[in-house]
């Protein structure tokens, strides 16, 4: 399996659950005929869940980064 930006398989499920959720949202979004069927706390609630999948993608993107930042810049210094 491709998994773009080098994530661990967790956190590109994770990801992947929020792009579906996203789309689903925006699918359904767009069959509404009444804009009353979803009140605003349903839809913050929705954000709100997808942000806190992203924001942990994100966390665990920056901590896998990290050493391989260390690393270089380490490299860098003793030529």
């Amino acid at each position: 399996m491709n998994r773009p930006y080098s994530l661990p398989e967790d956190e590109f499920h994770k990801l992947q659950r929020a792009q579906d959720a996203i789309t689903l949202m925006s699918i359904l979004f767009g069959e509404v005929q009444r804009s009353t069927t979803y009140t605003p706390k349903m839809i913050a609630s929705f954000l709100e869940s997808v942000g806190e999948e992203i924001s942990l993608v994100i966390q665990s993107v920056v901590y896998e980064s990290r050493p391989q930042r260390f690393e270089s810049l380490e490299k860098s210094h003793v030529r």
